[in-house]
């Protein structure tokens, strides 16, 4: 794909990582990688606030072949990382013109900065997000705290539409009609715990834990909604997944073992340091095992034989030599080759 030189003049483009056809303005979907490259500083972030701008072409989108990261692609360029981009958001957006930039401040507190370009009023959501905000702390017994305040989107969309994105620190919610029905309450909790998770561990297996299917998110939103007294629909979202293995499993493990199992699990993930990027691609059956060792450490050092024939690539063997092997090496030091290799997914 070809983009006038001109347009970089801005200083800032996003570059969409494809591994098929080619992507422009109109056919991205979130499902792609997309990367905002910011030229002035030679550096980069992923942002979900860029997608009405590169839609409307006042970002410019390059198509790439895709690298096993997002990492190893900006490096082979020479970029460096923005870590935390809603610290430079403002310098950013000084390069687009004033009509991209109309969000504004709405709620403010400690856990959140709320912007949103909606024309009603939705000062419910402020009280809403600070109850979801309270419920996964309690569940997860974790905070987001790297990413506080937590900057929140809340987009005009296309009537009858709804969507949701995380990333870099960021959480945003489209909505043709930004009010309190089961979408607009489910998908902005789910969010929330996409961005919770997030910041305990990154890459978490796209094909039956978060991403394309979500099952994982949505049931702890599901869950989360309820508890806030949303009932209806609560129970109404519920049905709408009942169907699907991957959620119904879900929902089973968390039913019979508790928010506990979760809890352990998230604080060993946290305590070891793993980050399942390291792990090569996504999905992949090493990254399921990795996180079905966790699940089982958090059960009590078992496996979850409920896996088998559920859970893509679930191996009861590689999941019991993981254990085992992170019980072994529970003494050595930290910098120690052994946990290095463990943590990369070299567990053989």
């Amino acid at each position: 794909m070809q983009t006038k030189e001109s347009r970089y003049d801005i200083g800032v483009a996003c570059h969409v990582l494809c591994g098929g056809a080619h992507v422009n303005e109109t056919n991205f979907t979130d499902f792609q990688r997309l990367i905002v490259v910011w030229q002035t500083r030679r550096a980069y972030t992923m942002e979900g606030w860029s997608d009405d701008l590169a839609r409307s072409k006042t970002i410019p989108i390059v198509s790439e072949p895709q690298h096993d990261s997002e990492d190893q692609w900006c490096v082979s360029k020479g970029l460096a990382k923005v870590g935390m981009a809603a610290d430079y958001r403002e310098e950013i957006e000084s390069h687009l013109p004033s009509s991209a930039t109309t969000m504004t401040l709405r709620y403010s507190s400690n856990r959140f900065r709320l912007f949103s370009d909606v024309p009603n009023d939705i000062s419910w959501f402020h009280i809403y997000i600070e109850g979801v905000y309270d419920q996964i702390k309690a569940k997860f017994e974790h905070e987001p705290s790297s990413y506080l305040p937590i900057r929140y989107v809340v987009k005009r969309g296309v009537p009858g539409s709804i969507r949701g994105w995380t990333a870099s620190g960021e959480i945003g919610v489209e909505a043709g009609d930004f009010v309190q029905n089961r979408w607009c309450l489910v998908i902005s909790a789910q969010e929330l715990v996409n961005l919770f998770t997030g910041s305990i561990c990154s890459g978490w297996p796209t094909d039956w834990w978060a991403n394309h299917r979500s099952p994982f998110p949505i049931m702890v939103a599901v869950e989360v909604v309820r508890d806030l007294g949303y009932l209806q629909e609560a129970n109404e979202h519920d049905a709408e997944f009942e169907k699907d293995p991957l959620y119904v499993w879900h929902k089973k493990v968390k039913g019979t073992l508790g928010w506990s199992l979760y809890r352990k699990m998230f604080s060993a993930m946290r305590e070891d340091g793993v980050q399942l990027d390291r792990m090569g691609s996504n999905p992949s059956g090493i990254r399921t095992n990795y996180v079905l060792a966790y699940m089982g450490i958090g059960a009590g050092g078992f496996y979850l034989n409920s896996a088998n024939g559920t859970i893509p690539d679930a191996d009861q063997k590689i999941v019991e030599k993981l254990i085992d092997i992170r019980e072994q090496i529970q003494h050595v030091p930290r910098d120690n080759q052994k946990w290095l290799s463990y943590l990369n997914g070299n567990y053989r």
